[in-house]
């Protein structure tokens, strides 16, 4: 699958993942959506990078100071009150 390609079907299915990635986001466990191989070949892998990056993307593009913007994302401790702040909206 080409980068496009996942795109593409992250763009589809981002509501989706988003419930998927949010039941097991903070919990103790990272689920067979998030960092690992899935067991099913034909359920997306790496889920949590995806949604990460698109809340980060969601920061940078709603924060007032983008100066300020990569220090505070790659300084982040809170991560609950970093989501709020991003503003981030599944589609």
């Amino acid at each position: 699958m080409t980068q496009e390609d996942a795109r593409a079907v992250v763009a589809e299915h981002e509501r989706e993942l988003w419930e998927r990635f949010a039941q097991e986001m903070l919990g103790p466990e990272t689920g067979d959506s998030l960092w690992v191989k899935p067991q099913d070949p034909a359920q997306l892998s790496s889920v949590g990078y995806v949604m990460g990056a698109l809340i980060t993307q969601a920061y940078f593009e709603n924060t007032d100071d983008r100066q300020q913007a990569p220090q505070d994302i790659l300084s982040v401790t809170d991560y609950p009150a970093f989501l709020d702040r991003s503003g981030y909206n599944p589609r």
